[in-house]
């Protein structure tokens, strides 16, 4: 990477089916480069995002994401509540 315009990198991630990498320099500016959708991209950019992670999720070819999609939070019923709920006749 070159370093003269970044500044010190303090964390980075690569992936390697997808091709693309990405850093975060010191003062928080996310960076990537590699393949993005479907372009090559060889010196890192700044891009308007705020983590590292973002960068695969928005960038990548196909998308990847670090943690598991959350549709919903809310918390499962236990079956002793379910049984509850089935015969609370009031």
């Amino acid at each position: 990477i070159p370093n003269d315009k970044i500044g010190r990198i303090s964390d980075i991630a690569a992936v390697h089916s997808n091709h693309i990498s990405a850093a975060v320099a010191e003062g928080g500016k996310v960076y990537m480069w590699g393949q993005c959708r479907g372009q090559s991209v060889t010196i890192p950019t700044a891009t308007p995002l705020l983590y590292l992670h973002d960068v695969l999720a928005c960038y990548s070819t196909p998308p990847v994401m670090h943690e598991p999609l959350v549709l919903y939070a809310q918390d499962d019923t236990s079956i002793l509540d379910c049984l509850r709920q089935a015969f609370d006749d009031p």
